[in-house]
């Protein structure tokens, strides 16, 4: 006779991170009037550091600590993040154009807003290059673009700390219409002819269209129809470069 015992191994998984927001509207002396929170505040908050990679190893661990703590009153969002540096002579701070990539090192914040957006984007980019002769070619180049988006399904906080979905946030009726519907056209054309060798003429024409007056839904047809039913901005440029053989 052959007994065995078979062991059952119970494995809990650890929660998922959760960022506990605490609510200061009770204490309106407690932000200053720069906008920040005073450290008593942040004290009460409980820090989160459960943050993964995202890049390069998705998922993999952090190679430096971060520290994210949230706050909020009747109007504003208060976001603390401390970010440790191991090595911090070695941050990297440029001045960039706004809305460009930068290589610095950055924080960068993503909320995600309480409704759904249905968004159509089509654009097209056209670059056509004539030659015809040696000496004098014509570069074209056009892009019309539509993006329009609808919102629907607007919901507002209704227990900040529920774990659950459907408690934490319930049906919203928004009284607004957020909904868009953006075209433009923009198009450059260049001429360029060299009169004499190391001489060279050079006729500009650029014009740019938008429109955006009808809000909401996207239809191919009519949208492209509209960026051509307004007054075009044009803008015309010469340039002539002539060579001095001494």
């Amino acid at each position: 006779m052959l007994a065995g015992l078979v062991f059952a191994l119970a494995v809990t998984a650890p929660p998922a991170p959760w960022v506990d927001a605490v609510d200061i509207t009770a204490a309106p002396a407690a932000v200053r009037l720069s906008g920040q929170v005073s450290d008593e505040v942040w004290q009460r908050i409980a820090a989160t550091d459960a943050f993964v990679q995202r890049e390069p190893q998705e998922g993999g661990a952090p190679s430096q600590r971060t520290e994210f703590r949230v706050a909020y009153d009747s109007a504003t969002l208060f976001v603390r993040v401390r970010a440790f540096d191991t090595e911090p002579a070695r941050i990297a701070s440029y001045l960039t154009r706004r809305d460009a990539e930068s290589p610095s090192d950055w924080i960068r914040i993503l909320i995600d807003s309480f409704g759904h957006l249905n968004q159509t984007t089509v654009a097209l980019t056209e670059r056509v290059n004539l030659t015809m002769t040696p000496n004098l070619s014509l570069q074209l180049y056009a892009e019309p673009f539509v993006s329009a988006g609808d919102y629907a399904g607007f919901e507002e906080l209704a227990n900040g700390r529920s774990r659950d979905h459907g408690a934490r946030y319930v049906p919203f009726a928004y009284a607004g219409d957020p909904d868009f519907n953006v075209k433009s056209f923009r198009t450059t054309n260049v001429l360029r002819w060299e009169y004499k060798p190391g001489s060279t003429l050079f006729v500009v024409w650029q014009q740019a269209r938008e429109n955006d007056a009808v809000p909401g839904g996207f239809r191919f047809g009519r949208d492209m129809h509209d960026i051509f039913g307004i007054a075009p901005r044009n803008v015309f440029l010469v340039k002539l470069a002539y060579w001095i053989n001494y």
